[in-house]
């Protein structure tokens, strides 16, 4: 169980201001598959899997608030991604939460890294069709 404690804060006394907090939680989630795609300002493009996902590491000292959440879901929809999160080292406010929810965007504290993580779509399944059902053209 301490270990697991350790792990979860981590990020958090590792980094002591907002780039070294964004550039360490990058480096984790590189180690766990991500590729960067590029960088449009505070906004990290990253791919794993063929999902696109556009990503923003708010380091805070307080509850965050709604601008990263609005921000985040403004740069997926610019970016074509498939989805969007912000990542932050502290704790959303219920009105950032409720916002994060309305828009679609994942939530998570800096321990959470593997929920962003893709899961396999299960392949679609092919039904045989036979010639005789298919419509003949007059």
């Amino acid at each position: 169980m301490d270990a697991e404690i350790v792990s979860w804060t981590f990020l958090d006394h590792a980094s002591f201001s907002p780039a070294s907090y964004a550039a360490l939680t990058l480096r984790c989630l590189k180690a766990m598959g991500w590729r960067l795609d590029h960088q449009d300002r505070e906004h990290f493009v990253l791919l794993h899997d063929r999902r696109r996902v556009v990503v923003r590491f708010e380091w805070t000292d307080r509850d965050l608030e709604c601008l990263a959440v609005h921000e985040v879901a403004t740069a997926a929809q610019h970016n074509s991604c498939q989805a969007a999160c912000v990542i932050t080292n502290g704790r959303f406010s219920g009105a950032a939460s409720a916002m994060a929810a309305e828009f679609g965007v994942v939530a998570l504290h800096c321990s959470q890294l593997d929920l962003l993580t893709p899961q396999r779509a299960p392949a679609p399944m092919i039904r045989p069709t036979s010639r005789s059902d298919l419509p003949l053209a007059a």
